[in-house]
């Protein structure tokens, strides 16, 4: 999923939409469950509903918050009385086990809640982006530098694998230099300036 400074106001939108969503359900869902003596949840039908609306967003929210640069994780050191190790939670994906490690639901609404900040600071600038063309260019350019692992993945080869390889970097690089010459030419075709170039090039080889 893009970072938040590369997507316009609709994706803004539709992302601060998810949280706001979210976390009314996690808010509702934590106010109304108890726990058993197991520490095992007590949910009633509403509950349940609850539950499973979570579920669905859960990995869309994960995406959406780590794309605002807001941690998911969380460090927990186990009390001395009861012993074990130091380890780092995720909320998210640990959000139904959150008693276990006696973690309270309100450092999830807090997560959230600074992802929204995130989103709601840089909405201006999403609509700035929307109407730049030159966002839209580095937009096309970027797909055009994935496009080889792009058809490596759609043929069955792992392309983050490739990509991430020595041989994946360096034929990137290559690639990037490649179009980055390509693109520099046809600017310079389209602003009158190619032809003037080739002419004084051809006046210097038949001086020299």
């Amino acid at each position: 999923m893009r970072s938040y400074k590369q997507i316009i106001f609709i994706e803004n939108d539709k992302r601060t939409k998810t949280l706001n969503k979210f976390r009314d359900l996690v808010e509702n869902y934590f106010r109304r469950t108890e726990y058993d003596y197991n520490r095992d949840p007590i949910l009633d039908s509403e509950g349940e509903e609850l539950r499973k609306e979570i579920n669905h967003l859960l990995s869309d929210v994960d995406f959406i918050v780590n794309a605002s640069g807001t941690s998911t994780v969380i460090r927990y050191t186990p009390p001395p009385a009861i012993g074990g190790y130091i380890q780092d939670v995720n909320l998210l994906r640990n959000i139904f086990n959150l008693h276990l490690y006696q973690i309270t639901p309100i450092n999830v609404l807090d997560m959230i809640d600074v992802s929204l900040g995130v989103y709601q600071a840089d909405r201006k600038n999403s609509i700035i982006r929307a109407i730049n063309p030159f966002f839209w260019l580095y937009r096309i350019y970027k797909w055009i530098v994935k496009l080889p692992f792009m058809l490596l993945a759609d043929a069955g080869f792992n392309s983050s694998k490739i990509e991430g390889s020595l041989a994946g970097k360096i034929f990137k690089l290559l690639y990037e230099i490649f179009l980055l010459f390509v693109a520099v030419l046809t600017a310079l075709q389209i602003l009158g300036y190619f032809d003037l170039i080739v002419n004084m090039k051809n006046l210097i080889d038949s001086i020299f």
